[in-house]
């Protein structure tokens, strides 16, 4: 049986003044990430709006570069394994 058990738990009172300022930073931090990663996509879209050919040749480059790789990387899979 714990004797005075209250009285160190009305001790203990917790100052959350900090927990409730670093919450407030992270806040404005995230919305300022948040607001300049929104502006780059926008930016980004709009360019690849403009220039959709080149983006449509771009994203079939990086798939053709992709699939070399894989061959690449199976061909030393199978050598080792062998």
């Amino acid at each position: 049986m714990k004797i005075n058990s209250t009285v160190k738990e009305n001790d203990k009172k917790k100052d959350i003044s900090k927990y409730i300022m670093w919450a407030i930073v992270f806040a404005f931090v995230s919305a300022l990430f948040l607001d300049i990663l929104f502006k780059l996509i926008i930016m980004a879209s709009k360019v690849v709006f403009k220039y959709w050919y080149a983006a449509i040749i771009i994203i079939l480059v990086l798939i053709f570069f992709r699939k070399i790789k894989r061959k690449k990387n199976r061909k030393k899979t199978r050598s080792t394994k062998e």
